[in-house]
């Protein structure tokens, strides 16, 4: 088998959000290019009480109800998730990573909180 060269940048292909204490969500790189991401500039954030998943739905409108502007950033974006993280009242003591999932109906991108991953 040949060798097949890689190219990509940044600090890894996994589709990951974390989310900090303060309140900033960041997506790595490789959720900005598997889900689309990387060509919207705004999201709307959803919470499921139930089962601690975090929805966000990718859009261009930044007059759409709830939207948030994704900021982009050398290895990835960040959107300011305090207000949602508050009024929900999720609690976040270290940064937690979670893996991104995507459902395929509605393009609404999956952070499961109860599988997150929780910085030493």
């Amino acid at each position: 088998m040949a060798f097949v060269k890689y190219t990509e940048r940044g600090r890894g292909a996994a589709p990951t959000l974390s989310l900090s204490p303060t309140g900033n969500m960041a997506f790595s790189e490789g959720a900005l290019r598997r889900f689309g991401l990387i060509d919207k500039s705004f999201v709307v954030l959803y919470y499921d009480p139930d089962t601690q998943r975090v929805g966000i739905m990718p859009c261009d409108d930044a007059h759409a109800e709830g939207a948030r502007k994704l900021s982009k950033r050398a290895t990835g974006a960040v959107v300011s998730g305090r207000g949602f993280m508050d009024h929900f009242g999720i609690v976040i003591d270290k940064t937690t990573t979670c893996t991104l999932t995507q459902d395929r109906k509605t393009g609404m991108v999956i952070a499961d909180l109860t599988t997150g991953k929780r910085r030493k």
